[in-house]
């Protein structure tokens, strides 16, 4: 019981420092990056489309037009935060929905709703599959729709308008109409999807109506 211990051989001495020829990790090369950055763009020409300069004046933005323009910012601004193109893009957004005389939410909520499709494409990278997918796709030519809560039913919209007393509220309301039915049962999608039909024809009749 008091005994001491034994010590084992070499215990207590001083330990060799590791080997100059332990082998490291291996860097990335510049090559396998390349091939990777090369991965990412063949994966966001097939699934989205080309980048975009700017957004067409004829039309409403679809959540494929925000992606696509959140592509070009990207590439031209590779070391802005995500936050901070997103903020240029709520502005472009907010500044066409204006100009088409459309009741919108404000830039703090249209600025969520860009957000939240940055993100779930973000998060769709991790899945690759699912950007293939009819349904994905479908998706992306839907209308980023910023209506005011109160407002996203066409009945709404249309008595919202007519009571504004604009002169023109009717062609207002016609080029909505125009806009949403872009996005609805027929549109092209890629050379994967072409014409691909509204999944659920019931729930878009439902909504769009």
């Amino acid at each position: 019981m008091g005994g001491r211990r034994k010590r084992k051989p070499n215990e207590g001495a001083a330990q060799e420092p590791p080997s100059k020829e332990t082998k490291r990790a291996p860097h990335a090369s510049g090559h396998n990056l390349s091939q990777r950055r090369s991965n990412v763009t063949n994966d966001w020409d097939k699934h989205l489309g080309p980048a975009i300069s700017h957004f067409s004046s004829l039309h409403l933005p679809t959540v494929r037009a925000i992606l696509q323009r959140y592509r070009y910012l990207r590439t031209e601004s590779p070391v802005s935060s995500n936050k901070t193109i997103a903020l240029s893009i709520t502005k472009e957004v907010i500044e066409l929905w204006s100009k088409a005389w459309i009741p919108h939410i404000d830039e703090l909520g249209t600025y969520k709703s860009v957000r939240k499709q940055m993100d779930v494409w973000a998060n769709s990278s991790r899945r690759q599959e699912n950007r293939s997918k009819p349904e994905f796709q479908a998706s992306l030519d839907q209308l980023l729709d910023i209506r005011p809560a109160k407002l996203r039913s066409l009945e709404a919209l249309e008595k919202y308008l007519k009571s504004s007393r604009n002169e023109d509220w009717e062609s207002d309301l016609a080029f909505f109409k125009g806009q949403m039915m872009v996005s609805l049962p027929y549109k092209w999608i890629n050379n994967d999807f072409p014409f691909l039909p509204c999944n659920i024809l019931k729930k878009c009749e439902e909504n769009y109506s």
